[in-house]
C-alpha cells in the first residue's frame, strides 16, 4: 500500500481543523490521536531511567577491572532485567496506543523496526545479567564484561533516541506545542 501524504503545515490542515498556527499545535490527520506531554508521561520517565541506569553502567565499565561485590553484581542484574523489561512493556504500549493499525508503509517498517531492536536488546540484557551474577571473574570475563555492558548501554541510548525522532518525526503532525517541548527536551 502506498505511503499517505500528510498535511503540510506551512500549506494548510485538514478540512475541519484550525490552522497551526492559531491553534498552537500541528495538525493531525483524520483518525490519527492528538499526542499531548501528558500522553508522554510514562514514556519520557521510563526513557529518563533507562538513561540514568545507561549512565551507571557506562561507570562500572569505565571502572573496571575493579568491579562491586557479588551482590551488588546481582542487584544490578536485576536493574537491568526489570528496566528493560519496564521499556518494552511501556514503549510497546505508548506505540500501540498511538500508531497500531498505520496505513502507512513507514510507519509500520519504523515500528517493525523498534520491536526487532528491543527483542536483540534484551537478548543481550540478559546475557550481560548473567555475566554480571557470575561467582567470580577472570580477566577474560572482565574484559568480556567490559564489552558487554558497553554494548548494552550504547545500544539503549541508541533505540530511546530512534524512539524519540520516531516520534519526533513521523508523529509530528499530531503533537502539541508541549509534547514536542518534552520531546525535544528529552533528546537534548
Amino acid at each position: 500500500m502506498p505511503d499517505t501524504l500528510e498535511p503540510d503545515p506551512m500549506i494548510g490542515s485538514p478540512p475541519g481543523h484550525a490552522h497551526a498556527a492559531d491553534a498552537g499545535v500541528l495538525p493531525f490527520p483524520a483518525g490519527g490521536k492528538r499526542i499531548s506531554g501528558t500522553d508522554l508521561v510514562g514514556l519520557l520517565a521510563d526513557h529518563a531511567q533507562l538513561r540514568v541506569l545507561c549512565d551507571q553502567l557506562e561507570t562500572l565499565a569505565d571502572g573496571l577491572p575493579l568491579y562491586p561485590s557479588l551482590q551488588d553484581r546481582r542487584t544490578l542484574a536485576d536493574r537491568i532485567e526489570t528496566a528493560t523489561i519496564a521499556h518494552v512493556r511501556t514503549t510497546n504500549s505508548f506505540l500501540g496506543r498511538f500508531f497500531t493499525g498505520s496505513e502507512r508503509r513507514t510507519t509500520r517498517g519504523i515500528l517493525a523496526r523498534i520491536l526487532s531492536r528491543q527483542i536483540s536488546d534484551a537478548l543481550h540484557a540478559e546475557d550481560t545479567a548473567d555475566i554480571l551474577r557470575s561467582l567470580s571473574l577472570n580477566q577474560a570475563s572482565i574484559d568480556m564484561l567490559s564489552y558487554m555492558l558497553r554494548v548494552l548501554f550504547e545500544g539503549a541510548r541508541r533505540a530511546l533516541d530512534f524512539e524519540g525522532l520516531f516520534l519526533l518525526s513521523l508523529g509530528n503532525t499530531r503533537l502539541t506545542s508541549a509534547a514536542r517541548a518534552d520531546l525535544e527536551g528529552a533528546l537534548a
